[in-house]
């Protein structure tokens, strides 16, 4: 949190963090996720790239909903910068 605020915009709250407190909770508890049963009327999960069952940085979301995506967010704005610095060399 920033300032007591958490930034997000659009799908943030609706999509992304649903999304990977899902992921991140099945994994937890010891379960592969392949099919999430609260989408609709089921979803293929591990099929899905956006659910980011193995990408690293999701895991963040172990430390609390919020906390995990604003470090997601800072994460990939350092990532961003570093490769945007490397292009520009």
């Amino acid at each position: 949190m920033i300032l007591g605020k958490v930034l997000t915009y659009r799908d943030s709250l609706t999509y992304v963090i649903p999304l990977k407190s899902y992921t991140v909770s099945e994994v937890a508890s010891g379960h592969l996720p392949l099919w999430n049963p609260f989408n609709g009327l089921g979803e293929p999960w591990m099929a899905n790239p956006q659910t980011g069952v193995f990408y690293p940085p999701t895991y963040f979301f172990l430390l609390g909903d919020m906390v995990g995506f604003q470090l997601y967010l800072l994460f990939h704005l350092i990532l961003m910068a570093i490769g945007t610095a490397i292009w520009l060399r």
